[in-house]
This record gives structure tokens, sequence and C-alpha cells, in this order.
């Protein structure tokens, strides 16, 4: 559990450093939310980590009973949802990192030409010369991490100004800061060993996450950490749906993948029977399959010991695999084609 030379930009430092950013996503975002009041619905347009946040926000808010399904919708496209009501009670949230994703740009053009609220969430970039250009509210987060690095800082700030603008109750950001602060020195030591164990259970397999529906936007990231820390094909799903399709697909080469079963105390008793006759079925196939216990007190709790857990997990496979957790050269390399 050293530092190794692969982590040129010191990834497990600011994993350390993850917990801390829920606070201070909510301090820059104080008061932009006041200017909201009346909003009853809430489009979050991203891409990759600017999005991520938002489905993770919406399952916390939705599984502790802050607000219903409805209030947050993720559009991850070009232009304008469809099918989406976007009037003067509609909240527009243009959200991109680098301030400079180009689905994310399309959408905010578009959504000036309507009746929305709108607000900007980047680093800087386009999304905050366009902001100011039309007199749109814009909070600006810390720059020089990955997006996928800064869920707290935009699960916070986005939060924060839910709250204010009276969409959810306050409790659910204090809920939300005290798990984080739950997570000490001792606690993130746990998870380091813990996430080194997994890489070495999975390495030179495909991690395949599987979780409850509840569950599922924290399994879903837990697998792209592995494809972007780790450099490693990934996959997700969740019960009980994959029983009744996915499961089929592995009567052949179920060797080659290596499944962890994201478990909670409160799963309906009938999935968790499920995960143990899948485990079985699997394992009688030639497949590694471990289930990971998730703990913490409440669905903020455990959301956040299992994202930790996996950035420490992907950290660990990527060093295994030989490669700086940090950089994304294929993406880069994507994007610079695009331009072309």
């Amino acid at each position: 559990m050293t530092n190794s030379a692969l982590d040129k930009s010191n990834l497990r430092k600011t994993i350390t450093q993850m917990p801390g950013q829920y606070a201070v996503g909510a301090k820059l975002a104080q008061g932009v939310g006041r200017g909201f009041a009346g909003v009853k619905r809430v489009i979050v347009c991203g891409m990759g980590g600017s999005a991520l946040y938002a489905d993770l926000l919406k399952d916390y808010l939705v599984q502790e009973g802050f607000c219903n399904d409805e209030l947050i919708f993720v559009h991850r496209h070009y232009g304008l949802p469809k099918g989406v009501k976007i009037d003067s009670s509609t909240l527009f949230v243009a959200s991109s990192y680098s301030g400079n994703t180009e689905e994310s740009i399309e959408s905010l053009e578009k959504a000036l030409r309507t009746k929305a609220r709108l607000l900007g969430i980047a680093t800087g970039g386009k999304i905050q010369q366009i902001c100011g250009k039309n007199n749109v509210a814009f909070i600006k987060i810390p720059s020089g991490l990955q997006p996928r690095h800064a869920s707290g800082y935009l699960i916070g700030a986005l939060l924060r100004v839910l709250v204010d603008a009276k969409c959810v109750q306050a409790k659910a950001l204090d809920v939300l800061v005290e798990a984080a602060g739950k997570i000490d020195g001792r606690e993130l030591s746990k998870l380091d060993k813990l996430g080194e164990e997994i890489s070495a259970f999975v390495f030179g397999k495909t991690p395949v996450v599987y979780s409850s529906h509840a569950f599922a936007s924290v399994a879903r990231t837990s697998k792209i950490k592995f494809n972007e820390n780790g450099k490693n094909p990934a996959f997700y799903n969740e019960f009980p749906e994959l029983n009744h399709n996915e499961l089929i697909g592995y009567t052949k080469l179920a060797d080659n993948y290596a499944f962890l079963f994201l478990q909670r105390k409160e799963d309906h008793p009938r999935v968790k029977k499920r995960m143990a006759i899948t485990k079985k079925i699997l394992e009688e196939l030639g497949a590694k399959v471990e289930l990971v216990k998730v703990e913490g007190g409440g669905f903020a709790q455990q959301m956040l010991w299992t994202l930790l857990l996996f950035e420490y997990a992907s950290y660990y496979l990527a060093l295994k695999n030989g490669f700086d957790p940090t950089p994304v050269p294929l993406v880069e390399k994507l994007k610079k084609l695009l331009k072309e």
C-alpha cells in the first residue's frame, strides 16, 4: 500500500481527499439556489464524470425519501431531451468539468432559447463564457482533477442548489456531509486494504459489478472506475433483471470474468437469495465470484463507502496492469480526432 512510480498524478492522495469534497462543493454553491424558487424538475446535461454524479445524487435523494423519482432527469446527449417538459419551473443544468464538453455546450445553447431557468457548473471553459455572456448563474468548481475524481464537489454543489431552491429539505445535505465526515483516516486505511484485495481478485479477468436496483448507479460508477482508472474492460447490471436475460450469456466463457456482488442489508430478501444462487451457478461455470457486503448505516454512508472502495480497487488494478491510473489517453485521442 505504498505510492507507486506509475502514479505520476498521485491519485492515491486524491482519493484520501475525496470525502472532504462534499462540504467544499456545498460551500461553493452557497446562495445560488435562492434564485431558483419554484423549480419542480431539474435537467442535468452532462457526459461521463460530469453526469454520473447526478445519477448518484438522485438515487441518494430518492432512496432516503428526500425527493420523488421525477425531480432529477439526466440528459447524456446533444440538444434537449425529448418528452421532458421544459418551462419556467425547469432548472436546466449545463454540467461539464472542463467546461468544454461539446454535448453540454450545444444543450446549453439550445436551452437559452427556452423558458427554463439555467445554471452552469464547471471549472471554466466555454460553459463559463456562455453563462457570463448571457447572465446565467454559474458555479466554479476546483480544477486540476479528472472529472470522475470531482464527484464530491459536483454532488455537494448541486445538492446545495436544490436545498436553497427548496426542492429538497436541508437535512439531505446535512446527512450527506455528515456521512462523508465519518470516513476518517482509519476508515480510508481499511478501504485501501480491501480495495487492494479486490484488485488482486479481478486481475487478469473482466470485472462485472452486480447490485440491487437501488444501488445500480453505484454499481455503474464502480465499473467505470475499472474502465477509467484501471484501464480494464468492465461491466455492470442489477438484480433481479439480470437473472432474466444476462445470466444465460455466461453459458460459455464464464471463467473470463470476476464478479463482484454488492449486497446491502436493506436489499430485498428475494434479491439476496438470487445473489446466493447466482453466485453458485456462476462458480459452477468456472467464474470467480465475490460477495461484497456494503458497510454503512444509511444510503449516504453506503454509497460513499462503496465509491471509495472502488477508487482504491481500480487504482491498484491500474498498477497491476502497468498503467498510471489518472490519464485517459484513448479518450483524448478520440477528442482530437473529432476536431479534425
